[in-house]
């Protein structure tokens, strides 16, 4: 063991380590800890469900739940996949949106598991059980969304299911008219 103040130095592609003495530095040791302070974050399904009320706010005519700046801090120290999180960023560091169409594809990246949503309702006898179905797939508590808000989110998951192929679209259509909504 070497004496306090003295160290060997190696690098690779030296010969031999080199015996350093540093002079003497009066302190008492001390044992290093790392505080971590508690890393308070929303939970993944609170964090998607707030993000969605706040891109959608304008459209759905409500008022933001949360700051924008808030959003942005929870999105950065969540453990959402990285692609989605530059998404949503993105999204959140533009204005507000305006339009549905300007926001489909990160409103449908924030819903987990569309394909099961869709498989759920494959069954469904009309145009109404098919709406109650894909809403209760979503899997959103009463009152955690407004439904103008769902309805919103609906539409761009029925949109972005309607590019994967030309039957998707004309069901797209019909619940939009079914809605009474406006094809974008």
């Amino acid at each position: 063991k070497l004496p306090s103040g003295v160290a060997a130095v190696y690098q690779d592609q030296w010969i031999e380590p080199v015996l350093c003495k540093v002079n003497y530095y009066d302190a008492k040791p001390t044992e290093y800890k790392i505080i971590q302070e508690p890393r308070l974050r929303m939970q993944e399904s609170d964090l998607r469900r707030e993000v969605l009320q706040y891109i959608l706010s304008d459209i759905s005519k409500e008022e933001p739940k949360r700051d924008v700046e808030f959003l942005k801090l929870e999105v950065q120290k969540s453990n959402l996949a990285s692609s989605l999180k530059i998404k949503i960023l993105n999204t959140l560091h533009e204005k507000r949106a305006q339009n549905l169409k300007s926001v489909y594809g990160v409103v449908a990246d924030l819903i987990e598991n569309t394909d099961d949503i869709f498989r759920y309702s494959v069954n469904a006898k009309n145009l109404e059980e098919w709406n109650q179905m894909l809403l209760s797939g979503m899997g959103f508590q009463k009152n955690e969304l407004s439904d103008a808000c769902q309805y919103n989110i609906l539409e761009c998951l029925i949109y972005k299911k309607s590019q994967e192929n030309n039957n998707s679209k004309e069901n797209f259509n019909r619940w939009m008219d079914y809605m009474g909504r406006k094809v974008l």
